[in-house]
C-alpha cells in the first residue's frame, strides 16, 4: 500500500498537478502492486521454497559453513568433503530451516553461511541472520555434531599467514575490569600464537559459544596495531580468549609476567 500511495505522489510532483486519477495511472499502480507483491511473496514469504530447499547429499562436492561458535577467524572455515561432514552440514542447516521462528535477535546473533558446491559445477548460497542457538535445542545439537565431526575437527585450526605477521605493529593485553593495557614484548608473540593455536583446537563448541559470549565475563584480548594498514581489512586480526578455557596461553602470559 505504502509503495502505491508513493508511486501515486510521485506521479503529482511530476505533472505538477493533483489531478493525476485516470484509468491509465490506476492501472498502472495495480500492476505495480502486483509486482511488489509477487516480490515479498518469494523473498519474505517463501512461497517458492527457495530458502529452505537443500541439496541433496549426493549432489553436494563440498560444503562450507561460516559463523559456527560466534565466527571468529570465519575465513578460515574449512571447505568440507567428506560424506560425514557434508551429512553433518545438510542437518545442521536443516535445522536452521526447521525452526525459523527460534532465530531471534534477543538470543543471538549469529550469521550462518551456507555455500555449497555441487558436482554440476554450480554453486547454492543461503545466508541466515540472529540464528540463535540455545544449548539442548536440536540446533545445537545438530552444530555440535558438525563441529565434532572429524574433517571438520581436524580443520579447526588457526594460521596467521606471513603477510599478516609483518603487518603487526604492537601487540597489547586487554583485560577486563582493567582501563590500561598491557604492551606485549614482540619478541615473545611467535610463542604466544603457538599456545594460542593450541588451546583453540582443543576448544569444544560450548566453550566457543560462552567465549563469544563472555559468559564468566573472563575474556580477554590481544589487540593487535598494524605499521600502516592489514593486508586484508575483512581477516579479523585481535585474538579473544578466556583464562579458564585457554589454559595454555594463559599458563604463558602468567609465567612471562603479563598476567597475574
Amino acid at each position: 500500500l505504502a509503495s502505491v500511495v508513493g508511486l501515486i505522489i510521485t506521479r503529482m510532483i511530476a505533472d505538477s498537478t493533483v489531478h493525476v486519477f485516470g484509468p491509465r495511472l490506476l492501472k498502472t499502480a495495480g500492476i505495480y502492486a502486483v509486482c511488489i507483491a509477487v516480490f515479498f511473496a518469494v523473498t519474505i514469504v517463501d512461497v517458492t521454497g527457495y530458502e529452505t530447499r537443500i541439496p541433496d547429499v549426493s549432489q553436494i562436492k563440498s560444503v562450507q559453513v561460516t559463523g559456527i561458535a560466534g565466527g571468529d577467524f570465519e575465513e578460515q572455515a574449512p571447505v568440507l568433503t567428506s560424506p560425514s561432514a557434508i551429512q553433518q552440514a545438510t542437518a545442521f542447516h536443516r535445522s536452521i530451516v526447521e525452526d525459523r521462528a527460534g532465530n531471534n535477535p534477543e538470543m543471538g546473533s549469529n550469521i550462518i553461511n551456507v555455500v555449497y558446491n555441487l558436482k554440476n559445477g554450480r554453486a547454492v548460497f543461503r545466508t541466515y541472520t540472529d540464528v540463535a542457538v540455545p544449548a539442548g535445542s536440536d540446533k545445537y545439537k545438530a552444530m555440535d555434531a558438525l563441529y565434532r565431526d572429524p574433517e571438520y575437527a581436524a580443520a579447526l585450526k588457526i594460521t596467521f599467514k606471513e603477510e599478516v605477521l609483518q603487518a603487526i605493529a604492537a601487540v597489547d593485553l586487554l583485560q577486563p575490569g582493567k582501563e590500561d593495557y598491557t604492551t606485549i614484548d614482540m619478541a615473545d608473540l611467535p610463542e604466544l600464537l603457538a599456545a594460542f593455536q593450541k588451546d583453540y583446537s582443543a576448544r569444544t563448541l560450548q566453550q566457543q559459544l560462552d567465549i563469544w559470549n563472555d559468559t564468566d565475563g573472563q575474556d580477554c584480548w590481544l589487540e593487535f596495531s598494524p605499521k600502516e594498514e592489514w593486508p586484508d581489512e575483512n581477516v579479523m586480526h585481535d585474538i579473544r580468549f578466556d583464562r579458564t578455557i585457554d589454559k595454555n596461553l594463559t599458563r604463558l602470559l602468567k609465567e612471562k609476567g603479563y598476567l597475574k
